[in-house]
């Protein structure tokens, strides 16, 4: 598009065009009113996590609000991150907004994961179960040392699965 302010020289400038609506469920089309909960996925903790709220934390979280009536939950951005940079964190600092924050990954429930000979053997080494008991056990996320954890399987699986075995 072409534009010129008063008397001025003719700039061209991108044009951008947003939907005038956004989506709305069809409970609230129908008049109904929803409620739900707002949580940010990194902090919810579980018995089964690496340290960081994942996905499988947050099908649990699912499956325990929704039986109670909640129509919705609210979640912090999960874009991706800076991988290199586990101690980036915010999640409205996205390195990119078309990938998901690899954090966020449940390594257990990863399919090739029970097919694993490797990773199922490192998970059940006493250090591996030493480092995952730290991470459940701090105050606060440590992005460093979960990344550290979650990047050496998610290794480990990418070789099972380059190598074809």
């Amino acid at each position: 598009m072409e534009a010129k302010i008063a008397g001025g020289t003719a700039e061209r400038c991108r044009l951008i065009i947003s939907a005038p609506l956004c989506y709305e469920p069809a409970a609230i089309l129908a008049g109904r009113k929803l409620w739900g909960i707002a949580v940010q996925l990194y902090t919810l903790r579980s018995r089964d996590n690496w340290g960081i709220g994942d996905f499988n934390d947050l099908g649990a979280l699912i499956r325990w609000v929704a039986p109670q009536g909640a129509g919705f939950i609210g979640l912090n951005p999960l874009h991706a991150l800076a991988p290199s940079d586990p101690g980036r964190c915010s999640p409205y600092s996205a390195s990119s907004r078309h990938f998901l924050n690899i954090l966020y990954i449940a390594v257990p429930q990863i399919p090739e994961f029970q097919d694993c000979a490797a990773a199922r053997g490192r998970l059940a080494d006493p250090s591996v179960a030493g480092r995952l008991a730290a991470l459940r056990a701090v105050e606060w996320v440590d992005y460093r040392a979960a990344a550290d954890l979650k990047f050496e399987f998610l290794e480990i699986l990418y070789r099972t699965f380059a190598s074809g075995t």
